[in-house]
């Protein structure tokens, strides 16, 4: 019986080892998923913030052409 009680314990070991392995493998991946989530979001905000930025220096760089072009005459 002894050794029959030895495999039991030997055996709910391993399944509990596989468990916490399977567990932490689960958190490390899903924290991996949220941040890059969150870092594909923020590249999206800062394109969007780029853009507007980009479009406004074209606007006044067309504004000061203009305003020299009026110097002129």
């Amino acid at each position: 019986m002894s050794l029959e009680n030895e495999t039991k314990s030997t055996l709910k070991t391993h399944r509990l080892i596989i468990a916490e392995w399977a567990t932490l493998l689960s958190v490390f991946l899903g924290c991996f998923i949220f941040l890059f989530y969150k870092i594909e979001k923020q590249a999206e905000r800062t394109d969007h913030i780029f853009e507007i930025q980009s479009n406004r220096s074209d606007r006044l760089y067309e504004m000061f052409i203009d305003l020299i072009k009026e110097g002129r005459k």
